[in-house]
């Protein structure tokens, strides 16, 4: 298991990860996101460095060592030619996800966490006794930093936790430790031998608490770095908006770690019941599960959001001449009074709330939260998921027009997965294509006749809502009722999830089938959805009698782009059906698909003729 050197030549210095002062968790998911960053690229550890410190806006030197000792002392990565490159226990490490290789790593290559998981698994015991043991047993620290290091790695690991205020092994910690070669817990009486290893990293201490001190968040970036790097930065490659888009990179690497460690666990683990469930479920069975939670009223918003994830791995849609006549993915609004539960719809029910106890419905690592960004921000780091699928969920979609005038037209072409660009005096953003989604709120003010109008100052605004699928919430009687009856009912608990992890893996398994990922190549088939004459037929049926009431003079506040929006809902609620037609090429619209996109396509129209502009 990597590099393992003896007792009296690990390294004595342990350092947190970059970005990982908020929490033990953070040091796992940062850890694979640079590990994956490295796997990818060719980087010299100040290469590495650089994006690093912009991500999480530290000094360069302090991320330089930071990464020095937290992946190529560990023996997670190792210099060749002056390039970072993974060791096969990273690699085996980011394959499986299994945290055990990495206390491993540290163990055999990091002095005292060997140390600490023995002397827990006597009793548990507070920090400051920690630190007494391990100065007891050699440790020259001046303070107890580098015992809190070593605790949130090996909290990060799942082998420690936290209980009335001292440290305890978890039940993954106990059988960790039965692993490790047996430890006298006598104290060493022979500190002077051992003393030599503190000079192969100095007094680590003062220095990372002197760099900390010299460091606040996104400031002092370039103080850390070299006249040459400087330099380099002043070229074209990294314009004003690099830093936000070095950063982002990060975000979707971390993303990707998240959705292919769960794809990972459902081949792995859950397959053949995966496909067992999914032979089973379909659209209507998902909304019966709707329903019971959240009743009649309620249930569509949180189905659109769901329907949504599944639609955005983009499956062609075909008629029966088998040609592609359109894609599933499409963007979602929700928009009318406050508290009338868009919020949650959009982004509880899918990224989950433990607070609320709401489980995670929607695709692990494909939800980009944009909860606080600016537009400005936003057509920054773009760029960073070009060529990915991924819905970028915007709480209040209002402010991005308060803040930046003129965000109509670039909106409307990454709604349209069209190509975006930006030049001004200060920055310039080099073009790239758009090729994800959206799922956005907004408020809109109702009269008391049922009209509406939407708070947005920019009258063109109508344009972005046409390229959107839009579903209106008007506070009324009814749905009030309907949200009380929620709440009491999540209460009394009567509200179970139960299917929620299933959902999950079921979605996460189509998405990487459809969305051609080589893990799952060679055992599932993408199959197209089938558009047919039956669909067709409907759909022209419905329009015609929209039409014969509408007057001949009126003006239509509906565009033909929502019959494409119809169909997309029919052919992402038909995607759910997909290990049903498991030795079928395509998979067709269902009846229960077709007449629930019909029943959204009269609420719509409704809508829009009640609009105010």
């Amino acid at each position: 298991m990597g590099r393992s050197l003896s007792y009296d030549n690990r390294y004595r210095a342990c350092w947190p990860i970059p970005g990982g002062s908020r929490g033990s968790k953070e040091y796992l998911e940062n850890l694979r996101a640079i590990l994956y960053t490295i796997s990818s690229n060719q980087f010299t550890i100040d290469e590495l460095a650089q994006p690093v410190a912009a991500q999480f806006g530290a000094k360069v030197s302090w991320v330089r060592e930071s990464l020095r000792i937290c992946i190529i002392y560990t023996s997670l990565a190792k210099l060749e030619g002056g390039v970072v490159r993974l060791t096969e226990d990273a690699r085996e490490y980011l394959r499986t996800g299994d945290e055990t290789i990495l206390a491993k790593c540290f163990c055999e290559n990091i002095w005292g966490f060997k140390e600490i998981l023995h002397l827990l698994k006597e009793r548990p015991i507070e920090t400051s006794e920690l630190f007494t043991k391990l100065k007891q047993l050699g440790a020259n620290w001046e303070y107890d930093h580098q015992v809190r290091h070593r605790i949130e790695w090996l909290k990060s690991f799942g082998l420690v936790e936290s209980m009335h205020r001292k440290y305890c092994l978890t039940q993954k910690g106990l059988l960790f430790v039965n692993t490790l070669e047996p430890f006298d817990i006598a104290v060493d009486l022979h500190r002077d031998s051992i003393k030599a290893i503190d000079s192969i990293v100095g007094d680590e201490d003062k220095f990372l608490k002197q760099i900390k001190k010299s460091s606040k968040p996104n400031s002092g970036y370039l103080g850390g770095i070299s006249k040459r790097t400087e330099s380099f930065m002043k070229d074209k490659v990294f314009k004003q908006q690099n830093h936000a888009l070095l950063s982002e990179y990060i975000v979707v690497e971390n993303m990707e770690t998240e959705f292919n460690t769960h794809l990972n666990k459902v081949i792995g683990e859950k397959f053949e019941e995966v496909v067992q469930f999914g032979k089973n479920f379909n659209s209507s069975f998902l909304e019966s599960y709707l329903v019971k939670n959240f009743g009649e009223k309620l249930f569509f918003d949180p189905l659109l959001t769901l329907i949504q994830q599944y639609a955005i791995a983009d499956v062609d849609i075909i008629n029966e001449g088998g040609y592609k006549v359109d894609k599933t993915g499409f963007n979602l609004a929700l928009f009318g009074d406050p508290g009338t539960g868009k919020t949650f719809a959009t982004k509880d029910f899918i990224l989950g709330d433990e607070n609320k106890d709401v489980p995670a419905h929607g695709l692990p690592g494909r939800n980009r939260y944009c909860g606080g960004m600016t537009p400005a921000r936003f057509i920054q780091i773009g760029k960073a998921y070009e060529g990915r699928k991924f819905v970028f969920i915007v709480p209040e979609l209002r402010e991005w027009f308060t803040h930046s005038p003129g965000m109509v037209e670039p909106l409307k072409l990454a709604m349209e997965h069209g190509v975006l660009t930006k030049e001004t005096f200060k920055e310039v953003i080099e073009p790239y294509r758009f090729t994800s989604f959206f799922s956005v709120n907004y408020n809109a003010m109702i009269k008391s006749s049922g009209d509406y109008k939407v708070s947005m100052r920019d009258p063109n605004f109508n344009a972005i809502e046409d390229r959107m699928l839009c579903r209106l919430h008007v506070l009324t009687k009814e749905r009030y009722m309907a949200i009380a009856e929620t709440q009491t009912k999540k209460w009394r608990g009567e509200i179970k999830y139960e299917l929620a992890d299933k959902i999950r893996d079921h979605l996460t398994l189509i998405h990487a089938v459809e969305t051609g990922n080589p893990k799952v190549k060679g055992i599932l088939e993408r199959k197209p959805i089938l558009l047919t004459t039956k669909f067709i037929d409907m759909i022209s049926e419905a329009r015609q009698r929209i039409l014969d009431e509408v007057d001949y003079e009126d003006v239509l506040k509906f565009s033909p782009r929502l019959e494409t929006r119809v169909l997309q809902v029919a052919a992402a609620l038909s995607l759910v059906n997909y290990f049903r037609y498991q030795y079928s090429d395509v998979i067709p619209l269902n009846d229960h698909a077709m007449n629930t996109a019909l029943r959204f396509y009269f609420e719509e129209i409704f809508i829009r003729l009640r609009g105010i502009r």
